[in-house]
């Protein structure tokens, strides 16, 4: 007897897999998602002649990518038992049906999705981007990708504790939730924030560019990445020694912290920014246009780029051997340095520059048809690049500025030649009437405003080196 129910018992588990697995034909109501099913590699067979569709036929079906299809209804993907990818970006979605459970990956972009389904527990990344959403659903705690810009958020949803990158753009949220330990990546550009929450420990990249941002919170010594342009900010904390890139761009900054020797781009336009802090050996592009700049620190023997203009700069420091591009248009210069030769883009208009000190054969472009300094078109006594006499046909470049000169009484003079040298002011008649000695070259200047006016000669001596320029005062 208990042989014969064993029996029975048997049969009816086979008949009942059998069942699950006959075909079952259902109606796929949207024809673009059919009719792109209907020609699915291998699944010619999986349609009746009503163009039904046997579910049995994508029970492991783990792919399924239907981008640009035109398809407004994604009914039937139930069907998909063991979906794990689903890629439905850049159709006409309104809405999306029950997800398989079995999803890991989920681009839903670029549709006119106004809301989204449960989301289901194995769920590792969501894009969601460019859609009409105003609310995401509660995020599995397997979520380490979350991509949902150019939405119409207000808020965002507690963070799951596996989330590494966070791009909420172009949104209007208001305030962050709580940031989970393992965040990498938080990109939170155009919304409507006055603050940010504390930054986690492991934070490498941070970009929160065009909010209401007053203040910004301690920068885990992780970071390597900072964009904060656009914001309120009056002051920028102590940056992290890793840091290799600072973008602090229209805020209301008078100064920044020191830089750490790690970083290489630093962008700090349209500030009101007075002076830099040294700038890092590493550094090999600057943006520091639109600020209140009377000078700049020494330039880093690397830098490749940059860009000062708008500015009331007197005086440029000697430009380094690697510079590309030099932009030091709209501020109040009356010579360049001596121009290296890796330069090949020049912008210096509206500034009291009257001829160049050379012309490098690498230039392509030069925003004027300034000549070459000689000594009749030559009124602010500029350094000129000179060849040296002899056998060989190397070029020495000797670099004393004098400015402004002519002068009404302060003159400032530096020079890529010498560090330190003693300084005489000598008379048309000979007479030194004014001399110091171990003058710092760098920054030197000189009140001589109780001199008669008229012109002199500024005589410059280190270790018996001596130069000599002409000097107006006015």
């Amino acid at each position: 007897m208990h042989y014969c129910l064993r029996i029975i018992f048997f049969l009816f588990i086979c008949f009942s897999s059998f069942q699950s697995l006959k075909a079952q034909y259902v109606t796929i109501p949207d024809t673009n998602l059919r009719n792109y099913l209907m020609g699915y590699p291998g699944y010619a067979g999986c349609f009746n002649s009503n163009k039904q569709m046997d579910t049995t036929c994508f029970i492991y079906e783990q792919v399924l990518y239907i981008p640009n299809q035109g398809i407004s209804n994604l009914t039937g993907i139930q069907y998909f038992k063991s979906l794990k990818s689903l890629d439905c970006s850049n159709n006409e979605l309104i809405n999306l049906p029950i997800l398989p459970k079995s999803l890991t990956y989920l681009y839903c972009n670029n549709n006119w999705l106004t809301s989204l389904p449960e989301l289901p527990d194995s769920l590792i990344y969501l894009d969601c981007n460019y859609n009409f959403l105003t609310s995401l659903p509660d995020l599995p705690n397997s979520l380490s990708t979350l991509v949902c810009t150019n939405n119409q958020l207000t808020t965002l949803p507690a963070l799951s504790d596996s989330l590494i990158y966070l791009n909420c753009n172009y949104n209007n949220i208001t305030t962050l939730p709580s940031l989970p330990d393992s965040l990498i990546t938080l990109i939170c550009v155009i919304n409507q924030l006055d603050s940010l929450p504390t930054l986690p420990a492991f934070l490498k990249y941070l970009n929160c560019n065009g909010n209401k941002i007053a203040s910004l919170p301690v920068l885990p010594n992780s970071l390597i990445d900072l964009s904060c342009g656009s914001n309120k900010l009056t002051s920028i904390p102590e940056l992290p020694k890793s840091l290799a890139s600072l973008g602090c761009d229209a805020n209301q900054l008078t100064s920044l912290p020191d830089l750490p020797d790690s970083l290489s781009f630093l962008s700090c336009e349209s500030n009101q920014i007075i002076s830099l802090p040294a700038l890092p050996s590493s550094l090999d592009t600057l943006y520091c246009l639109n600020n209140q700049l009377t000078a700049l620190p020494n330039l880093p023997k690397l830098l490749i780029y940059l860009e000062c203009m708008g500015n009331h700069i007197t005086n440029l420091p000697p430009l380094p051997d690697s510079l590309s591009f030099l932009d030091c248009g709209t501020n109040k210069l009356y010579c360049l340095p001596i121009l290296p030769n890796s330069i090949k883009i020049l912008y210096a208009m509206y500034n009291h520059i009257s001829c160049l000190p050379n012309k490098p054969s690498s230039a392509t472009y030069i925003d004027s048809s300034w000549q070459v300094c000689n000594d009749s078109n030559n009124p602010n006594n500029c350094p000129i690049a000179q060849q040296t006499t002899g056998i060989t046909t190397s070029t020495t470049i000797t670099q004393q500025l004098l400015f402004p000169n002519p002068s009404t009484g302060i003159v400032n003079i530096t020079s890529s030649q010498f560090t330190t040298a003693d300084v005489s002011i000598i008379s048309t008649s000979g007479t030194v009437v004014f001399s110091q000695n171990a003058v710092n070259l760098s920054s030197a200047s000189f009140n001589l405003s109780t001199l008669p006016k008229g012109l002199y000669f500024v005589q410059i001596n280190s270790g018996g080196s001596v130069t000599t320029q002409k000097l107006a005062l006015e």
